[in-house]
């Protein structure tokens, strides 16, 4: 979770799509597509409001 949150953040990562092209992270079932979309910068911050 750490290197997802720091590609966000040094990459400027804005999408799933964008970090799994980086990372090829929820690229092969996408089972943990739903969390890797909930460390996204604009779901937190809907999150916690």
């Amino acid at each position: 979770m750490k290197t997802i949150l720091t590609a966000i953040t040094e990459q400027h990562l804005t999408s799933v799509e964008a970090i799994g092209t980086a990372l090829k992270a929820g690229t092969n079932c996408g089972s943990c597509r739903s969390a890797i979309r909930a460390l996204l910068p604009e779901e937190r911050r809907v999150a916690h409001g």
